[in-house]
């Protein structure tokens, strides 16, 4: 309940109570290391997933938080191979797909990014954060309407998401024009 709610830290003590009554359980190893990057702590979630993988490698949790947790880390080479291996085993998944799309994207491998992402949003088309990954991918290769685009549905479906008024803004600068006749009402913050 708690990671639904969003309070990882929660979450992760609550997983931690579990595993030390049952310390073999690979499923609730998944659990803890998604709350644990969710939290901010993806290097101890690496650890964490590895060993759920080692108990039961067809976790699709496991494999997801254990990509998504490398790439935080900045270890795109290795978001790439564990979300490759975690798609050949588990099949494509739409969360995978974009943890692919972001490792190759780092690695500035722009159209595989694209293409990851595309396959991510056919399997589950309202996904805001791919809809924003794939937005950034195109701005990058000069597809600036697309991207645009992109944002605004990300927007439409999560209003007040920040990463998406970003990226739209960052567009709207590049032409250095107004939003559809319009200025956003998000605006970008910046530090004091």
């Amino acid at each position: 309940i708690h990671a639904r709610l969003g309070r990882h830290q929660e979450a992760a003590t609550a997983f931690r109570s579990v595993l030390a009554t049952a310390p073999d359980n690979p499923r609730v190893m998944a659990n803890l290391a998604s709350s644990l990057h969710e939290s901010g702590l993806s290097a101890e979630a690496i650890t964490v997933a590895q060993q759920a993988l080692g108990l039961d490698p067809s976790l699709t949790l496991a494999w997801n938080t254990l990509g998504a947790a490398y790439n935080a880390c900045g270890e795109h080479a290795a978001a790439e191979e564990t979300s490759r291996a975690g798609i050949a085993r588990c099949g494509e998944h739409a969360f995978m797909l974009n943890n692919l799309g972001n490792a190759l994207h780092a690695q500035k491998k722009l159209p595989d990014a694209e293409a990851s992402f595309r396959r991510a949003l056919a399997l589950q088309e309202s996904y805001p954060e791919c809809l924003v990954n794939l937005s950034t991918v195109l701005q990058a290769g000069g597809h600036h309407d697309e991207a645009r685009l992109l944002c605004e549905r990300a927007l439409a479906i999560r209003p007040g998401y920040t990463e998406a008024a970003d990226a739209l803004w960052q567009v709207a600068d590049f032409w250095n024009a107004p939003l559809n006749g319009r200025r956003l009402e998000l605006r970008r913050t910046t530090p004091a």
